[in-house]
C-alpha cells in the first residue's frame, strides 16, 4: 500500500507536467536553468498576502514568511493565488515559479487549474472507501452490460487503506497472444471496450478513467473485466449533449455544427469565426474520415488538433481533461486489439443512440418534466419568493440631481 500511495504522488505531477508539454513549462519559468525532475504532489492553496508585494509586473516573494512553511521539503509546490504564481520545490535549494501570465500558451492551457485537478484526482484515490464506493456505482450502471464484468466488492474486508474485491480470472487485455489462445475475436473485443466507454460516458455520465490494458481482463467466457477504480470520470448531462453532438457532426461530416456546438458551450471564444473554425474542423476530420486505424498518424493529428486549439484561442476545460485523456488511452486499447479497427464506424450506433435519445423530442419532454419536479418542490416557497420580488419592484428608485 505504501508503494502504490507514493507511486501515485510521484506520478501525478508527471502527467500534468506531459500535458503541457516541458517546453512550456520552461518558457513559462523563472529562471533560465534546465527543468529538474518532476516534484512529487504535496501541495496546497494560498491566498494569505503576507511576504508577497508587486511593482509593476515585478512579484517579490519572502519565502521566510510563515506563510510558505509549507514549501519545506522536496516536492512541495503552493498555488499562490494572491499573485497567480504557482510556486513548486524541485530540489532542496531550488524553487521555481510558474506563472499563467507569462505567455499566451500558458494562459490558454491554464496550468495551475490543471495541477489542482489531478492532485484533487489523486487524492481521492488515496481513500480506498471513496474507491469502493466509486466500484459500487459503477457495477450499479453497468449491470446490464452485455459482455462486461466487474468483480463483487467485499464491503465486510475494506477500509480506508485495505480494498478487497472479487477474484478476477482471465486474461491480460495487454497479451494478445493469451487472448488468441484462448479463442477469443480481437476484433469483437476492440470494438466492444470503445463501446462500453462510449455508453458510459454518454449514457451514464460516469466512466472508468483508467481503462489501460493493466486495468482490464478478458473472461473465459469472452467478457471483458474492469478493475481498479480509483480513477473516474464524471460529466453533466449538459455536457455529455455537447460531446455527444460533437462526436455525433464529425461521424456525419456536418462540420458546421460542430463548430456551432463549440461556440454554444463556449468552448472558442465568441469574438473567433464559426465558419472559419468550421473549416479548420474539417480539415482535422476529412483525412481521416472512413481510415482504418493503421492508415491515421495520430501524432500528426494531435499536433494539428494542438495547432487548432491555439489558433482559436480555445482554453483548456478542466472537466474534460478525464474524459479526453480516457478517450486516447481506450482508442489505444482498441487499437491493439485490432489494429484496422475504424473509430468512426464503431462509435456511430452509441452515440446516434444517445443523440436520438437525449436531443430529440423525447428530451425535451424529460426536461419539462425534471423543471415541473423543481418547480414542485419548491412549490411552498413560490409565494413567499414572488412576492420578495414584487415589493422589490415596486420600491421607487430615488434619484440624485447635482
Amino acid at each position: 500500500m505504501k508503494n502504490r500511495r507514493e507511486f501515485l504522488k510521484t506520478t501525478c505531477p508527471t502527467v500534468a507536467f506531459a500535458f503541457f508539454g516541458v517546453s512550456l513549462i520552461q518558457a513559462c519559468s523563472s529562471s533560465e536553468d534546465p527543468m529538474p525532475t518532476v516534484p512529487t504532489n504535496n501541495g496546497q492553496t494560498n491566498t494569505d498576502t503576507a511576504g508577497v508585494t508587486q511593482n509593476g509586473n515585478t512579484i517579490t516573494i519572502d519565502l521566510n514568511a510563515s506563510n510558505f512553511s509549507g514549501l519545506a521539503s522536496v516536492g512541495s509546490w503552493m498555488n499562490l493565488t494572491s499573485a497567480g504564481v504557482l510556486l513548486l520545490r524541485v530540489s532542496t535549494d531550488t524553487i521555481r515559479a510558474f506563472m499563467e501570465i507569462c505567455a499566451p500558451g500558458a494562459r490558454r492551457l491554464r496550468p495551475i487549474e490543471v495541477i489542482e485537478h489531478f492532485d484533487g484526482v489523486v487524492q481521492g484515490e488515496l481513500d480506498l472507501r471513496l474507491e469502493s464506493s466509486a466500484a459500487s456505482e459503477f457495477a450499479a450502471n453497468a449491470v446490464n452490460d452485455e459482455g462486461f464484468q466487474l468483480p463483487k466488492i467485499k464491503w465486510e474486508y475494506s477500509a480506508r487503506r485495505v480494498m478487497t474485491l472479487g477474484w478476477a480470472d482471465g486474461a491480460p487485455m495487454g497479451d494478445n497472444d493469451a487472448i488468441d489462445a484462448a479463442g477469443h475475436k480481437r476484433a469483437l473485443l476492440g470494438d466492444r471496450v470503445l463501446q462500453l466507454f462510449l455508453s458510459h460516458a454518454l449514457r451514464d455520465g460516469y466512466f472508468h478513467a483508467d481503462m489501460h490494458q493493466g486495468n482490464l481482463k478478458v473472461a473465459p467466457n469472452g467478457d471483458i473485466i474492469a478493475y481498479d477504480f480509483g480513477i473516474m470520470g464524471h460529466i453533466d448531462e449538459y455536457t455529455r449533449r455537447v460531446y455527444a453532438e460533437i462526436l455525433y457532426g464529425f461521424i456525419c461530416k456536418d462540420y458546421k455544427r460542430v463548430a456551432q456546438v463549440h461556440f454554444e458551450a463556449g468552448y472558442v471564444p465568441a469574438d473567433k469565426d464559426v465558419d472559419e473554425f468550421a473549416r479548420a474542423l474539417r480539415a482535422v476530420g476529412e483525412p481521416i474520415f472512413g481510415m482504418d486505424a493503421s492508415q491515421m498518424s495520430m501524432g500528426r493529428l494531435f499536433s494539428y488538433l494542438f495547432e487548432v486549439t491555439e489558433r482559436f484561442g480555445m482554453e483548456t476545460r478542466t472537466e474534460l481533461i478525464l474524459l479526453q485523456r480516457t478517450m486516447v488511452v481506450v482508442e489505444g486499447v482498441a487499437r491493439s486489439l485490432n489494429p484496422q479497427i475504424n473509430i468512426w464506424e464503431v462509435a456511430s450506433p452509441i452515440v446516434t443512440d444517445y443523440i436520438t435519445k437525449s436531443i430529440g423530442p423525447k428530451a425535451v419532454l424529460s426536461d419539462l418534466g425534471k423543471t415541473a419536479r423543481v418547480l414542485a418542490r419548491f412549490g411552498p416557497r413560490l409565494p413567499v419568493l414572488v412576492e420578495g420580488l414584487l415589493a422589490g419592484a415596486s420600491v421607487p428608485s430615488q434619484h440624485l440631481q447635482l
